[in-house]
């Protein structure tokens, strides 16, 4: 998936932080149902896990984990879903394979997401401040009730969030949510405010400039606290998409366009993958094998850098291989190799 990394005024740097064990029963109780709290009596199951050279700066390379579960109904969503006999299970085994699997595909992160991982928010503390020895980023759409316990979410190096929607009627019409903005407002603005390192995203989607992309971004521009924006470009039309038919369209070179100009007209910093922003080609390419009818995302910078998304470790020892030498030093000698 293409990215237009857009940071308002400096840029984010990962830091993991530390956090305080024994708060999962507090959590459940304070939680009630907002995240359902039977949900996170049992340990979710990872649907996928791949290498992604397309995150923000301080992120990437990360090691992408996908777990199951999510309340949403969004109709673009391409999310796969696991059970008892597929994937394995996020416990501790789970883990300590997630930790040697990302070390030996050379990350740099680990990121949870879903499905919905905060569903599951006190088992990855647990996970997060017992066991792991990366930076782990919490991928999340932040929903009701996880600003309960912001101690929770200490720990993560990273928390990112995608503001999917700027109209309560686009969020009904698509995720089936009834009330969305205002909410997703609030909890932004109160990790914001406590300091937690938030990135927002938005994801472009075709004939929601106008609805969605500018108001989310005229609103995170014009808060007394900054974020890190980014704009994603790389929107995959659903095969089927029930009352939102402008869905199965491709986004038009058009609407990148515009929406890149309105980053630029608020005074937003764009790069794509920490590069300046410019002409840019993105697309998808099927898999075959094992991993058959799934995609790899391109993306092609301007300045002539390839970054790849959605890679297992076969793939990615293949691109690995293709790069070019270092050439040689001089050893200070001032010879030319």
């Amino acid at each position: 998936m293409s990215r237009l990394d857009c940071e308002k005024k400096g840029k984010w740097e990962g830091g993991r932080r530390k956090g305080k064990t024994g708060k999962e029963t507090r959590y459940k109780d304070q939680m009630g149902g907002a995240l359902r709290s039977d949900e996170l009596k049992r340990h979710p199951y990872i649907t996928r896990c791949w290498l992604s050279e397309v995150e923000e700066q301080g992120i990437a390379p990360s090691w992408m984990v996908a777990i199951d579960g999510c309340d949403w109904k969004c109709l673009f969503c391409n999310a796969p879903t696991a059970g008892s006999d597929s994937g394995f299970q996020l416990d501790d085994n789970g883990f300590d394979r997630i930790l040697a699997e990302a070390r030996s595909a050379g990350a740099e992160t680990i990121q949870i997401t879903g499905g919905e991982p905060a569903r599951n928010l006190p088992l990855l503390f647990a996970l997060v401040t017992e066991r792991s020895t990366m930076p782990v980023v919490l991928n999340t759409s932040l929903p009701e009730g996880i600003t309960t316990d912001l101690e929770l979410l200490k720990p993560f190096a990273a928390i990112i969030t995608t503001f999917k929607f700027g109209s309560d009627r686009c969020a009904q019409r698509i995720a089936g949510i009834s009330r969305y903005v205002e909410p997703m407002q609030n909890r932004i603005t109160k990790l914001a405010k406590a300091g937690l390192p938030l990135i927002v995203r938005h994801l472009l989607m075709p004939g929601h400039y106008h609805c969605c992309w500018q108001p989310v971004a005229q609103w995170l521009t014009s808060q007394d606290w900054q974020l890190p924006l980014s704009l994603l470009t790389g929107f995959m039309p659903p095969r089927q998409a029930p009352g939102a038919p402008e869905l199965l369209q491709s986004l038009l070179a058009q609407e990148v366009q515009d929406g890149v100009a309105l980053a630029r007209s608020l005074d937003v910093h764009c790069a794509i993958s920490g590069e300046r922003a410019g002409a840019f080609l993105s697309g998808s390419m099927p898999v075959s094998g094992e991993r058959a009818g799934e995609t790899l995302d391109i993306v092609i910078g301007p300045t002539g850098r390839i970054s790849l998304s959605g890679l297992n470790q076969g793939t990615a020892s293949l691109v690995q291989s293709l790069r070019p030498p270092t050439p040689p030093s001089d050893n200070g000698t001032g010879a030319k190799p």
